[in-house]
């Protein structure tokens, strides 16, 4: 199972799909080198003045990267995005591509600019990628985005459980691979950068 940051949910979360990824990512099998951050906050947001990313996946040898969470029936209709609740009722919300994208590079960029990145492990040169979530849709198949691929979208079916979710982070990990083949300056990450880069996005410290 992977390491958990924090080890379980805060009571006050009321996002009862990020409390089912939440499980079901904390009991994925033979994934004990991954460590994965739920809730990090964004103060340098590129786009608001305080962002926040719902999961970070932190994966050795694949990459590091950030979710978004969207529970409910999820549609678009004229560029705007919205959630439907159980009883029907219908929330305008952001749109989850752009979140996760500019967390994404937000996170890049922090770490790039952090003292305990070290001129010669270059983690941000290393992957960083982004995927959705739609625990409550069935998408694939059914609905083409060209602003998302296929691989980075989880739905219904990916969320059953712990080991479909493994598949789906696996595909996204694979997508971003391709995706930076070609390129030269980008790496996967070893365990070592890994460790790193989830100990400057969510250190531990004491001020005391």
């Amino acid at each position: 199972m992977p390491k958990m940051i924090p080890a379980q949910m805060g009571d006050n979360n009321p996002s009862a799909a990020e409390k089912q990824v939440f499980a079901g990512f904390s009991a994925m099998p033979d994934t004990d080198n991954w460590t994965i951050l739920h809730s990090v906050g964004i103060a340098k947001h590129p786009t608001q003045s305080q962002g926040e990313a719902d999961f970070v996946v932190i994966i050795p040898e694949k990459g590091t990267f950030t979710l978004e969470v969207k529970g409910g029936t999820i549609y678009r209709d004229r560029g705007i995005w919205y959630s439907e609740n159980r009883y029907g009722v219908s929330n305008m919300i952001k749109d989850p591509v752009s979140e996760a994208d500019d967390a994404s590079q937000a996170f890049k960029g922090f770490v790039s600019k952090s003292p305990r990145n070290p001129v010669t492990d270059k983690l941000e040169g290393t992957v960083f990628g982004f995927g959705v979530m739609f625990p409550d849709c069935s998408f694939h198949d059914k609905i083409s985005m060209i602003e998302l691929a296929d691989e980075q979208l989880a739905d219904a079916d990916d969320c059953i459980s712990p080991k479909t979710l493994k598949a789906y982070l696996l595909r996204l990990a694979e997508f971003w691979r391709i995706a930076f083949r070609d390129n030269k300056k980008v790496k996967l990450p070893s365990a070592h950068q890994s460790h790193l880069i989830t100990d400057i996005l969510r250190p531990d410290f004491d001020a005391r």
